[in-house]
């Protein structure tokens, strides 16, 4: 009997806060599993979302991307991926030949700014094949700024041309700096915990 009372009680204490919660409010029950993933997205501005991601290794990084989408299927997404003192360059699709070459090369507004090197390969993504191309310390202040203030942005692969308007990136940008300074207030401290001496 007692045991009934308590399950009722529970019962009853479910309803009550189901009666009382903020219906504005999400309230969600996840796995703490600590996996990687998506942890915050900005509003979409234009064709770009700027996303806060979890990697595999555990570290923050700050996406900034715009992509295809045909009968509900991501088909190819690109951008920018951006952690303190690393830009690079991202192309993902479904289709991995499209991501051949040892390079991107990217384009502003027609005009060349640089060849990249792929440094990286990803094809665990699920559908998606992945290839990021570091942007490196020398130009990835020119390529913020380029992003900020261009028309259009091309990035080639040896075998295709991923193409997207910059409308809505320098807002996106903004949100990028902000994800950024999220990033880094997030990441573990260095320093040791012990706590500084008295004075």
């Amino acid at each position: 009997m007692g045991q009934l009372r308590i399950v009722v009680g529970c019962a009853l204490l479910g309803v009550a806060i189901a009666a009382h919660s903020t219906s504005g409010l999400a309230q969600t029950s996840t796995w703490n599993t600590g996996a990687p993933g998506v942890l915050r997205g900005w509003p979409q501005a234009g064709a770009w979302q700027t996303l806060l991601a979890k990697r595999p290794d555990g570290t923050l990084s700050c996406l900034m991307l715009s992509g295809k989408t045909e009968n509900g299927q991501l088909q190819f997404v690109a951008g920018l991926r951006q952690v303190p003192g690393d830009l690079a360059l991202l192309v993902s699709d479904i289709y991995p030949a499209k991501l051949t070459g040892d390079h991107v090369a990217l384009l502003i507004d027609g005009v060349k700014v640089g060849d990249f090197p792929i440094t990286r390969r990803v094809d665990d993504q699920g559908p998606l094949h992945t290839i990021g191309a570091d942007v490196g310390s020398k130009d990835a202040s020119r390529v913020l700024t380029l992003f900020r203030t261009g028309g259009e942005v091309r990035l080639i692969t040896a075998q295709a041309t991923y193409s997207f308007p910059l409308k809505g990136s320098a807002q996106s940008m903004a949100n990028l700096r902000e994800c950024l300074t999220e990033a880094q207030n997030l990441a573990p401290s260095s320093a040791s915990a012990t706590p500084p001496p008295a004075r």
